[in-house]
């Protein structure tokens, strides 16, 4: 296929999901800050009860990562992460502690692009994982349609 990488991007998206499925790519987009025009990764973590664990993870994902060629870490612009909080649908548990872990981690750590997207993922009134990680790998798609750059366009979805 010798289409521009956007083209079949959009293609992509628009073929695997449904109207109902675009709407909730962007209303999950709109929660976080733009992809920086840099951004050549997407790490997307579904989180439920995680608040113990959260920060370790971010460590390991941000901190840590370190440049083979320079040694130095990682420049923060190649690379967001996004948190899909699960927000349950049985009207009772709210998952507090992970996403207030991932509030001070971003606080402690202002140069990365930490995302905390919260929605209730229910499919068919239940959460199925397969499903959301679908949602997370097409929400980096689909940011990655909206973000501006010279060399592609932006999605046009309704």
């Amino acid at each position: 296929d010798v289409r521009p990488v956007s083209d079949r991007a959009q293609a992509y998206l628009g073929k695997t999901n449904s109207p109902e499925q675009l709407r909730l790519l962007q209303k999950l987009s709109s929660q976080s800050q733009p992809m920086h025009e840099n951004c050549r990764l997407s790490v997307n973590l579904p989180a439920y009860k995680e608040g113990a664990n959260i920060s370790k993870a971010l460590e390991e994902y941000t901190i840590k990562q370190i440049d083979p060629k320079t040694g130095r870490p990682l420049d923060p612009t190649l690379f967001e992460i996004n948190i899909l909080l699960n927000r349950p649908n049985d009207g009772v548990s709210y998952d507090r502690a992970t996403e207030q872990s991932v509030l001070a981690f971003k606080k402690a750590h202002p140069e990365y692009r930490i995302n905390l997207v919260r929605q209730t993922f229910s499919f068919n009134g239940k959460p199925v994982m397969g499903e959301i990680y679908k949602t997370a790998a097409d929400l980096a798609v689909y940011r990655n349609q909206q973000r501006p750059n010279e060399n592609q366009n932006k999605a046009r979805f309704p």
